[in-house]
């Protein structure tokens, strides 16, 4: 339960994102902004999966680092999808 709120499990939702390195002459963003961007998709493709699956949340959820060559930064996110009652 959360809070008090009962929940049904559906199943596990998972989402990746990844950001590559910007090809610019000009100054070099921070990798830190790669990353962040790379969590934003991959938080967004979970909850798209969630969505498709009728869940009204995602819980316990966790990232992993995805390693993809030089310039490149990814994560995966997954977590549990719930049905509230």
């Amino acid at each position: 339960s959360i809070s008090g709120i009962q929940v049904d499990t559906i199943g596990l939702v998972q989402g990746t994102g990844a950001h590559a390195a910007p090809l610019t002459g000009g100054a070099a963003e921070a990798p830190a902004k790669w990353l962040d961007r790379a969590l934003a998709a991959a938080e967004a493709h979970m909850v798209e999966e969630a969505e498709r699956l009728g869940a009204d949340g995602v819980v316990a959820i966790r990232c992993a680092p995805l390693s993809l060559g030089a310039g490149t930064v990814g994560v995966a996110v997954y977590g549990t999808a719930v049905k509230f009652q």
